[in-house]
């Protein structure tokens, strides 16, 4: 989640970046792809991903 967070920074600053902003989409599938297959057993079965969420966790 710290790349995503990194990444969706990034792209705020520079919005033309087509690599990263290809790079950011696969990084926040692949998070959406593991917080589906740990749901229930070590992520809470109400958990969904969402950049906001990804903020809150890293900042505290």
């Amino acid at each position: 989640m710290e790349r995503a967070v990194r990444l969706r920074a990034h792209m705020d600053r520079n919005p033309q970046d087509a690599q990263n902003k290809r790079a950011l989409q696969n990084t926040e599938s692949k998070i959406r792809r593991l917080v589906d297959y740990y749901q229930g057993d070590e992520l809470d079965a109400e958990f969904e991903y969402d950049y906001e969420t990804a903020e809150e966790i890293l900042e505290g």
